[in-house]
C-alpha cells in the first residue's frame, strides 16, 4: 500500500499522529506498511462548495465539504471530493472545518513558508501542533477560528506506550464490540485533554463468498464537540460511494458510505462526534490495486456493529495529563533518554518502536557539552537536533516534522560535524546545503548546485531562498561534494572490494546475492534465488518485498564471511534482514531471518543488539549448529564498529 492510498482514505491533519504509532505485528496478517500520511492541509486547492440548495439533504450531502483539486501530484487537475467527519452540514464544527481549509487554500501557496520552518525560528506551542502551524499567522488563525466558533483548542496531544492506555485516560472500557474484540488488532492511538481521542487498527471481516478473512485498516475517531477539531476525509469519487442511514447494535444513528476502495461511518453521539474511516484495498508489487470489498450493504453494517459508539469518554485526570507530545515534563532535568523513550515515531516507549533509531550524543559547536540527534542508524537521516537549556530540553531542528515526511529535504551528520541538507530538487537538479552549529542554531557554510541549465554554482550565505551564486566548473562542485562525508549512510563497495570477494570462500553468497545462485530458505523450506522469494514473498503479503542493502561479516567467528541481506517491505524499511551461511561441507547456502527485534545494530565482528520487549534487552552473537544458528548472550557492544552496510544491487554503478 503507498501513502497516497492511505492519504486518500484518511485525510484528517491528525491522523498522521496516530498511523506513526500503527505497527502491525501479526504474522498472519497483511502488513500495512506505517510510513507516515503526507500532510495535505497546505497543499489541497479546494473549490467552491458543491452542496444543492434541495431542501431534503441525504446520504452525504450531509457532510459534504465540496471538490478538491490536487496540482502538486503527477495528474493535472486530479480532483476528489472532501467530506467532514466532524459534524454534519451547518454544525460549528462543520463551519469551523470549512473556514479552516479555506485559508490554508490560499495561504503558502507556493510553500516556501513550510520550507524554511527549521530556520524561521517558529516551533508552535502543544497546542497548536495538532494544526500544523509552522508560521505565527497560522496560530493567529487558529485563535481566531476558535474564538469566532466558541471553541477550545484540541491540543496538546498525549501518546501512549499501549493502545488500552487511551481507554484508560478517558474513562471508558473501549470502543469496540465486547463480542467481536477478538476480531480487532489495535495499534496505537492518542488521546486530549477534552476525553477526545484517536485509535488506529485492524478488524477482520469474512466478506459473503469469501472462505477467509480479510484485515481491514481503519481509524476511529471520536471528537468532543466544543473542541475545534478540522477533520475531514478526502473521497477518490463520492459518485461511486453508496451512502445510507443505519442503526447501529446500541442504537446509535449512523451514517454509512462505502464504495470497493473505501468505507466510512459517521455518528452525531451527543456531545461527541464520532468518525470511522477504513481501508478496503492495498496495492500488488506490479501496480494493481486489490479490493478487498465486494460492496455489499449488509457486509457493511455487520463490520459497522463491530464498533462501539455510546461511549461518553471523560476528560483524563490530572495524572494522564502530565506528558504531553509523549515529552517527559518531571521538575528534574529531563535526560536525552527520557525523552527518547517516548519519541515519536520510533522509541522503545513508542507502538511504531524499530531498532534502526537511536539516540547519538554529538558536540556539535564543539563547547564541550553534547547536544543530541535522534537517527536513522539504516540511513543516516538525522530526525531531530535537541540542545539543553537549563532543566529542559528543546528541539532546534525536526519537533514533528521528520526530514523523511518531505521528500525535497534530508539532514545527514557529515564527518567534522557539519550537518548536510540533502534539498534535492529545491531549485535545481540537486541542491546540497552545508551547515554548522552555532548559537543553538544551524548556520550556513555553504551550498552548491547542479542547476537546471546543466550548470554548476556555489555560494557561502542565504540558504535556498537569497543565494549568492558563483558558477563554478563540474570538477569544483564534485570536489565540494567530495569533502562532506556523510556517517552512517550506505556506501557501494569497490571494485577491490567486490575481487577480494570473489577470490574468498565468500564468492557463492555473492553470487546469491547477484541472483546467480540459489539459496535454501529455512522459513518458506524452499530453494530460491533472492529475486524469486522478494516475488514470493510480496505476492503472499500483497505489498512489494525488496532489498536496500548487504553487509559482509562473520558472524560466528569461524573465519568464513557470512552475507547480511536487508529487507523493505512496501514503504515500511523497519522490518527484517537475513543471514546467509554457506555450508561448505553440503554446498548449500541457507537463508535465516530476523526481525529487528532480534537483530539490530551489527556490529564488525557479528555482534548484534537485540529487543524481546520490557527489560529483555541484551548482546548477542551466533552460533551455526545442526544448519541453524543459535544465540548466545554476550557483554555490551554498544560501542564496537558498526559493520560496513552497502547499497543494493552490488552492481549499481
Amino acid at each position: 500500500m503507498k501513502a497516497m492510498d492511505i492519504l486518500e482514505t484518511m485525510g484528517s491533519i491528525r491522523d498522521k499522529y496516530v498511523l506513526e504509532a500503527h505497527n502491525q505485528t501479526a504474522a498472519t496478517k497483511k502488513r500495512i506498511p506505517s510510513k507516515r500520511l503526507l500532510l495535505i492541509a497546505a497543499i489541497i486547492s479546494l473549490l467552491l462548495l458543491l452542496m444543492g440548495c434541495a431542501a431534503v439533504l441525504i446520504g452525504l450531502q450531509k457532510i459534504s465539504l465540496g471538490r478538491v483539486t490536487v496540482p502538486q501530484y503527477s495528474q493535472p487537475g486530479w480532483t476528489m471530493d472532501i467530506v467532514s467527519t466532524n459534524g454534519y452540514v451547518e454544525s460549528v464544527n462543520y463551519k469551523a472545518t470549512q473556514e479552516w481549509i479555506e485559508f490554508i487554500n490560499s495561504y503558502d501557496q507556493d510553500r516556501s513558508l513550510e520550507h524554511a520552518k527549521d530556520t524561521n525560528g517558529y516551533s508552535s506551542p502543544e497546542d497548536y501542533r495538532i494544526y500544523n502551524c509552522y508560521t505565527p499567522e497560522m496560530q493567529t488563525k487558529v485563535d481566531e477560528i476558535a474564538q469566532k466558533y466558541d471553541l477550545q483548542l484540541a491540543g496538546p496531544i498525549y501518546f501512549t506506550k499501549e493502545p488500552n492506555e487511551v481507554f484508560s485516560a478517558v474513562g471508558i472500557p473501549s470502543m469496540m464490540h465486547k463480542s467481536s474484540e477478538n476480531m480487532f488488532s489495535l495499534s496505537g492511538g492518542v488521546y486530549y485533554r477534552s476525553g477526545s481521542f484517536n485509535m488506529v487498527g485492524m478488524v477482520d471481516h469474512c466478506f459473503t463468498g469469501r472462505s477467509t478473512a480479510d484485515s481491514i485498516l481503519f481509524v476511529y475517531t471520536c471528537d468532543k464537540k466544543d473542541v475545534f477539531f478540522p477533520d475531514y476525509v478526502i473521497l477518490k469519487d463520492m459518485d461511486s460511494m453508496d451512502s445510507w442511514e443505519y442503526t447501529a447494535w446500541d442504537g446509535t444513528k449512523l451514517l454509512l458510505a462505502q464504495n470497493a476502495e473505501q468505507g466510512l461511518i459517521v455518528a452525531d453521539v451527543g456531545e461527541f462526534n464520532i468518525s470511522v474511516t477504513l481501508n478496503f484495498s492495498y496495492s500488488s508489487p506490479n501496480g494493481d490495486v486489490n479490493i478487498q470489498n465486494p460492496c455489499s450493504r449488509e457486509d457493511f453494517e455487520w463490520i459497522a456493529d463491530t464498533f462501539a459508539y455510546q461511549i461518553i469518554p471523560q476528560e483524563p485526570e490530572a495524572a494522564w495529563l502530565k506528558n504531553p507530545n509523549g515529552l517527559n515534563t518531571c521538575e528534574d532535568s529531563m535526560t536525552f533518554a527520557e525523552y527518547f523513550d517516548n519519541w515519536m515515531p520510533g522509541s522503545v516507549g513508542s507502538e511504531a518502536y524499530s531498532p534502526d533509531y537511536q539516540i547519538k550524543p554529538v558536540d556539535l559547536d564543539e563547547d564541550g557539552i553534547d547536544e543530541m540527534l535522534i537517527w536513522n542508524t539504516r540511513t543516516g537521516v538525522v530526525y531531530e537536533v535537541i540542545i539543553r537549556e537549563g532543566k529542559d530540553l528543546k528541539c532546534v531542528y525536526g519537533g514533528g516534522t521528520y526530514a523523511l515526511d518531505d521528500h525535497t529535504v534530508a539532514l545527514y551528520l557529515c564527518e567534522g560535524n557539519v550537518l548536510e541538507k540533502d534539498c534535492y530538487d529545491l531549485q535545481g537538479k540537486q541542491l546540497n546545503e552545508y551547515y554548522r552549529f552555532q548559537d543553538h542554531q544551524l548556520v550556513l557554510v555553504e551550498c552548491v548546485m547542479e542547476g537546471e541549465d546543466g550548470k554548476f554554482y556555489w555560494s557561502e550565505s542565504g540558504g535556498a531562498s537569497s543565494l549568492m551564486w558563483k558558477e563554478i566548473t563540474k570538477g569544483e562542485y564534485d570536489n565540494y561534494r567530495s569533502k562532506y562525508v556523510r556517517i552512517g549512510t550506505p556506501q557501494y563497495p569497490s571494485s577491490e572490494e567486490i575481487a577480494d570477494i570473489q577470490q574468498s570462500e565468500s564468492n557463492i553468497l555473492l553470487q546469491v546475492l547477484q541472483n546467480q545462485a540459489l539459496f535454501y530458505s529455512i522459513s518458506n523450506d524452499e530453494s530460491c534465488t533472492l529475486s524469486e522469494y522478494c516475488a514470493d514473498e510480496s505476492n503472499r503479503l500483497g505489498f512489494e518485498v525488496s532489498i536496500i542493502r548487504y553487509a559482509f561479516v562473520d558472524m560466528d567467528d569461524d573465519g568464513v564471511q557470512e552475507a547480511i541481506v536487508d529487507f523493505r517491505f512496501g514503504e515500511n524499511s523497519q522490518v527484517m534482514c537475513m543471514v546467509l551461511k554457506s555450508e561448505s561441507q553440503n554446498s548449500i547456502v541457507y537463508g535465516t531471518g530476523f526481525y529487528y527485534r532480534q537483530m539490530s545494530q551489527i556490529k564488525e565482528d557479528g555482534s548484534f543488539a537485540y529487543s524481546g520487549g520490557g527489560d529483555n534487552d541484551g548482546w548477542a552473537k551466533l552460533r551455526w549448529e545442526n544448519n541453524t544458528w543459535v544465540e548466545e548472550t554476550i557483554e555490551d557492544s554498544e560501542q564496537k564498529a558498526d559493520v560496513q552496510w552497502y547499497s543494493y544491487p552490488i552492481d549499481a554503478e
